[in-house]
């Protein structure tokens, strides 16, 4: 954990039911990639480093994994198995790379559930983009507390240009791994980090109070909801710090403002 920041945020829309529910209920919603508003999220089209497709590591990849699938074939059969993968040069066949990757994604959306969080509480665009055009609200969790209450796979995305190659001896926890940690450099300014977990696409997981630290209110954030959300975190939350966002009086930029 030491290389994670010790508060990560997420950003709100107080006026969505659902979402509100951070702060109402203690809970948090992991959803499955095909629900984010990026279509390659987790969806990035699997190639294997061509650098890696000579025929003897394709033998000896269709060997590895015949020993992982028919635990109970002996070497003879394990080869003529190898051999026969081999021949059909489905490694090459965009048809069925195709296939395998359709089938790979419903999977993983089966599966999988992700909770996206920001390093960041005065994100200008994050601000217009999540929290309903600044009218909504910031939560900041304490990383270790919320990584021990999701037990999941905490990191940061990486953004690049170029879809990641995957080596074909590489594990597949690092395959996972690179395929949904990796989005591209137009998503930079999120600074996103994410817990993902499997087993939990869709699902609901319930906080402890104590894992919310800071608690900060949009600039556009209507009063009578700022009154609501501060008596709220009296009550539920008397250990976090409430924030409220103001602008800058002479920079485009927005100021915190301590209330609580």
């Amino acid at each position: 954990m030491d290389s994670i920041p010790k508060l990560l945020y997420k950003y709100r829309d107080w006026s969505n039911p659902f979402q509100k529910r951070l702060l109402t209920d203690v809970e948090i919603y992991l959803s499955a990639p095909n629900q984010f508003n990026d279509p390659f999220d987790a969806a990035i089209p699997f190639r294997y480093d061509e650098n890696d497709l000579t025929p003897e590591n394709i033998f000896l990849k269709y060997l590895e994994v015949g020993k992982r699938e028919y635990p109970k074939h002996n070497e003879t059969q394990l080869h003529e198995l190898a051999f026969d993968y081999q021949r059909r040069n489905l490694l090459f066949d965009e048809h069925h790379l195709e296939e395998q990757n359709s089938i790979m994604q419903r999977e993983f959306n089966k599966q999988y559930g992700i909770l996206s969080l920001c390093d960041n509480k005065n994100n200008f665009l994050m601000w217009s983009h999540y929290s309903n055009s600044h009218k909504g609200f910031c939560v900041g969790f304490d990383s270790e507390k919320l990584f021990e209450q999701t037990t999941g796979q905490i990191g940061p995305v990486i953004y690049q240009d170029e879809f990641p190659k995957f080596g074909l001896f590489e594990d597949l926890i690092h395959q996972s791994i690179k395929a949904t940690y990796t989005k591209s450099s137009i998503w930079a300014y999120e600074k996103e980090w994410r817990i993902m977990k499997a087993k939990i696409s869709n699902r609901i997981v319930k906080l402890q109070n104590e894992t919310i630290k800071e608690i900060i209110l949009g600039n556009k954030m209507a009063q009578s909801e700022k009154f609501t959300i501060i008596e709220l975190a009296a009550k539920q939350f008397p250990g976090a710090e409430v924030y409220e966002i103001k602008m800058h009086k002479t920079k485009f930029q927005l100021e915190l403002q301590r209330v609580r």
